[in-house]
Order: structure tokens, then C-alpha cells, then sequence
């Protein structure tokens, strides 16, 4: 498999990169507040406890030392708190399961986990 520094031809004394996580551009704050969060609510319709949801998210990816955690990791800590309070995730063992279990936190590793248990149903 080629690398690509392989390929890489210096054409000058430096080489500037950003990182686009959060570090150099905050792009974290307007993914979470735009898309995860919101997704998230309407996904799993949790607009009865929207704003505490929504702020347990945000502490959890933005504020707080977990900042930057995986998204799916971030989905399923948030998961794990509200649940203990009484609100329902359906089918939330297998979530927390893929989650803990999964080599890969990505979406195309959770699409084949979908297609795994489609097809085992």
C-alpha cells in the first residue's frame, strides 16, 4: 500500500497543517451544536429532556476532560446517564455492546453491525 509522503515532493522549507478536530479551528463546538446533538434528539426523539440531553452532551464532547471523545463513545456515555434516570433508549444493550466490543468506532462499522443484525433477524 503507497504512502503518501511517498509520493510527497518538498517544494518548500516548511509545510504548514490543520488539524480540523478542534485544536487549531474550534469546528468541534459547530458539529456537536449543529449536527450530533440534534441528530441525536430527533433520532432517538428526546425532545421530552431536549435541553438537560443537550447539555449533558455538550459537557461531555466540549467542556469537559472527555473533550474530543469519539463520537460513538460520546453517544454512549450520554446514553448510560440519561438511562439511569429513566429515560428509555431502545434496544440500548446492543448500542452500549457494539460500542464496547466493535474494532473499528466508524460509521461503516456500525452499518455492517446493522446489516449483521438484520440478517441474524
Amino acid at each position: 500500500m503507497s504512502n503518501v509522503f511517498e509520493q510527497y515532493e518538498k517544494k518548500n522549507e516548511f509545510l504548514v497543517c490543520v488539524d480540523s478536530d478542534g485544536c487549531a479551528m474550534d469546528t468541534m463546538e459547530i458539529k456537536h451544536r449543529r449536527c450530533f446533538a440534534p441528530e441525536m434528539i430527533k433520532t432517538w426523539n428526546l425532545t421530552e429532556r431536549e435541553d438537560y440531553i443537550l447539555n449533558l452532551w455538550y459537557d461531555l464532547n466540549l467542556y469537559t476532560k472527555t473533550r474530543g471523545i469519539n463520537r460513538f463513545k460520546g453517544l454512549a456515555e450520554t446514553f448510560k446517564i440519561i438511562s439511569k434516570e429513566g429515560v428509555e433508549i431502545e434496544d440500548l444493550d446492543s448500542i452500549l455492546n457494539w460500542v464496547e466490543t466493535t474494532n473499528e468506532l466508524s460509521n461503516n462499522s456500525l452499518l455492517r453491525e446493522i446489516e449483521r443484525l438484520i440478517v441474524k433477524v
